[in-house]
């Protein structure tokens, strides 16, 4: 194994480490993340959209509420399994 694919892989397993350990950047319990949601939907001005792809969306803090007013939420991020919190059957998620 090459150095770059060590070093890649010895950082995936930290991440996920912290994901397994729970909230570790208090995306869900942070105010300022709470109000950055709340912005981000009340951008979306109370429409109902048939799909929305959430680009970084970690343990999907934000694509439950996102699922709320769509018919099916994709998220994606890269390297974290933190995916399986999500709302089965209304939000999906894929990990690279």
């Amino acid at each position: 194994m090459d150095e770059r694919t060590r070093i890649d892989q010895q950082a995936g397993e930290f991440f996920e480490g912290l994901w397994q350990r729970g909230d570790h950047w208090e995306l869900e319990s942070s105010a300022f993340e709470q109000m950055k949601y709340a912005r981000i939907l009340a951008l979306l001005d109370g429409g109902h959209y048939p799909r929305v792809l959430e680009l970084g969306c970690g343990a999907g803090t934000l694509t439950r509420p996102l699922a709320s007013i769509a018919d099916y939420v994709l998220g994606g991020c890269l390297r974290i399994n933190a995916c399986s919190t999500w709302l089965p059957g209304r939000a999906y998620g894929w990990c690279v």
